[in-house]
C-alpha cells in the first residue's frame, strides 16, 4: 500500500513539476505565434531556470527588435505615400492627388451640386526666376501657398482642396460656391496677394491672375484646367482686373480634342 501511495504521490509531484518547467515553454510558442500576427509583446515573468532565463531574454530582445523594425518600416511607408502626393516646395498637395481626388469628388452626383474651381497663376514666372533667382521665386512660391491656406481655413465653405498643380500655378476646388460668392472669394484673395509686392517679394503686379471655373457632377478635371488655362490667357493686365469667371455655358462648349494639352 505504501508502496502505491508513494508511487502516486511521485507521479503526481513528477507531473506538477513538468509541467512548471514547460509553463515558459508555452509562453515562448504564444510569443512566437504572436510575433507571426505581428503583435511584438514580450514576455513579463522570467522562468528561474537559468537555461530558459537566457531563452526567454533572447526571445524578448529579438521580439523587441522586430517591433522596432515594424514600426520604422510603417513610418517610411507613410513618409513614401505623404511624399508621392505632396509638392516638396510648398507642402501642398500636387497634382497627382489632386486629379485623383476631385475626379473623386465629382463623381458622386449625390454629394455634388455646383461649385468652382479656382486657378491661380504666378505672373511672370519665368521672368522672375532670370530677374530675381530661384531662392527668391521659392520664397514667393511658399508665401502664396501660404496664403492660399490661409484663406481656405478662414473661409466659410472652406475649399475641399488645395494643390500645386504645376510650376506656378496652384488650384483650389471650392464646392457649393454661388457665381457672386466665387467673384468676392477671388477678389479677398487678389487683394492679400498683392500685398506681397507691396512687400518686395516680388518685381510683378499683379502678383498672380486668377480664374473661376463652374463644376458640376460628372465634370472632367483636364477640361476643368483647360477651361481655366484658357480664360487666364485672356486676361489682359492693362483692364486692372486680375480675375474672370467663365460662365456655365462654356464649360459644355469645349472641344475635347484640346483637352490633352494640361494632362
Amino acid at each position: 500500500f505504501w508502496l502505491s501511495l508513494c508511487a502516486a504521490l511521485s507521479a503526481v509531484l513528477g507531473g506538477w513539476l513538468l509541467r512548471r518547467q514547460l509553463r515558459p515553454l508555452n509562453s515562448l510558442v504564444r510569443q512566437s505565434q504572436a510575433v507571426a500576427r505581428r503583435e511584438f509583446a514580450s514576455l513579463p515573468a522570467v522562468p528561474a531556470s537559468p537555461e530558459l532565463q537566457q531563452v526567454v531574454q533572447a526571445m524578448n530582445h529579438m521580439v523587441n527588435k522586430l517591433r522596432e523594425q515594424f514600426e520604422e518600416q510603417i513610418r517610411h511607408t507613410e513618409e513614401l505615400r505623404r511624399e508621392a502626393y505632396r509638392d516638396g516646395l510648398t507642402g501642398l498637395a500636387n497634382r497627382r492627388y489632386f486629379d485623383m481626388q476631385v475626379r473623386a469628388h465629382l463623381s458622386n452626383e449625390e454629394a455634388v451640386r455646383q461649385g468652382f474651381l479656382l486657378l491661380v497663376r504666378v505672373n511672370d514666372l519665368a521672368g522672375l526666376n532670370r530677374r530675381l533667382g530661384g531662392l527668391t521665386v521659392d520664397h514667393l512660391l511658399r508665401a502664396i501657398a501660404g496664403i492660399l491656406e490661409t484663406h481656405c481655413a478662414e473661409s466659410d465653405r472652406a475649399a475641399r482642396l488645395l494643390a500645386r498643380v504645376r510650376g506656378g500655378e496652384f488650384a483650389l476646388l471650392l464646392p457649393g460656391l454661388l457665381s457672386d460668392e466665387a467673384e468676392q472669394w477671388a477678389g479677398r484673395l487678389d487683394e492679400t496677394l498683392a500685398a506681397l509686392y507691396e512687400q518686395g517679394a516680388t518685381d510683378c503686379e499683379p502678383v498672380a491672375y486668377l480664374g473661376l471655373v463652374p463644376f458640376l457632377a460628372g465634370d472632367q478635371v483636364p477640361q476643368l484646367l483647360q477651361l481655366a488655362d484658357g480664360l487666364l490667357s485672356r486676361l489682359d493686365p492693362r483692364a486692372g482686373r486680375h480675375w474672370l469667371r467663365l460662365e456655365r455655358g462654356a464649360v459644355s462648349n469645349v472641344d475635347d480634342e484640346r483637352l490633352g494639352w494640361y494632362e
